[in-house]
């Protein structure tokens, strides 16, 4: 489930309370690292406008990689509540963007030279999971809504992209995901999940936003086409998935378990040149072995 399309979660350093209120309620609040996903190519930030900077070795930072310019923790609340019947969760998230403007090139008339550019993104979702049938049937529904939402998301969908003057433009998002576990008999279970990550046009109507009329998609379908005229940029992102796990030993010596797994996924992008909205699918299978000591 958690590499699922429509999926909410990140792993990344954090600060982390949590409160019980009462039996059965639960509440969290953690600040979080605020690394930002932007789009790939053919996003292209103008030369004025610094985004992310490579990891200062000093520092003890990875250097073969970038690291966004926020400079306040994601902030991240939940409400947990188990009252006798199932699992139900409410959730929030604040992110702050920031992105550094220098003097280079700049019109004056319009924007002020070595400016940092601070956008809020935001996001509200909730979570759910019953036990329809006792010890046999589990359904899970969840889901997040806001903007600059995408990093946590399955699918990777960007965070944000650039208006016309170089300023941030967080991108409208939702991600849903609803699932069932049957325990069809002890040591086996058989799932089905369904996500679906959609990401809106933001910013500036060329490069340097998202999901620009302008451009060229052209070439997205055609075998062997000339280089650059495919500059698809995703809008949707859905998957159904299903699949098994079957307990192959589980004694004293650990835990034998089987799996097997089949996916159908489409990738929907938007609309560019003589309006063609390129789409694709992808159907993959998976097996695993896996070996638990303990």
């Amino acid at each position: 489930m958690q590499y699922v399309p429509g999926f909410n979660w990140t792993r990344n350093p954090q600060l982390r309370v949590v409160k019980d209120v009462a039996p059965g309620l639960w509440v969290g609040l953690s600040a979080e690292s605020p690394q930002s996903v932007l789009p790939p190519s053919p996003f292209a930030a103008p030369s004025n406008v610094n985004l992310s900077n490579a990891g200062d070795p000093v520092g003890q930072l990875n250097t073969t990689t970038t690291y966004s310019n926020n400079s306040v923790p994601d902030i991240i609340g939940k409400v947990a509540l188990e009252p006798g019947f199932g699992h139900f969760e409410l959730k929030g998230l604040v992110r702050f963007f920031d992105d550094r403007l220098s003097a280079t090139n700049l019109n004056a008339a319009t924007r002020l030279p070595g400016r940092t550019d601070t956008a809020l993104g935001y996001g509200i979702g909730g979570a759910a999971t019953l036990p329809v049938i006792d010890k046999r049937l589990d359904l899970q529904v969840s889901g997040l809504v806001g903007q600059g939402i995408g990093r946590y998301g399955s699918a990777q969908l960007p965070d944000f992209a650039l208006k016309a003057d170089g300023s941030i433009a967080p991108i409208p998002a939702f991600q849903l995901l609803a699932g069932a576990v049957a325990h069809v008999q002890p040591g086996t279970d058989v799932f089905i999940y369904a996500g679906w990550e959609h990401a809106s046009r933001a910013g500036a109507l060329n490069a340097t936003g998202y999901g620009s009329p302008t451009l060229v998609v052209t070439g997205c379908d055609v075998e062997g086409a000339a280089s650059g005229t495919c500059q698809a940029e995703t809008r949707d992102i859905r998957q159904i998935t299903g699949g098994f796990w079957h307990d192959l030993y589980k004694g004293s010596f650990g835990r034998l378990v089987a799996g097997a797994q089949v996916s159908y996924t489409e990738r929907d992008a938007f609309r560019g040149t003589y309006g063609i909205a390129p789409s694709n699918h992808l159907v993959t299978g998976l097996t695993s072995l896996r070996y638990y000591p303990f």
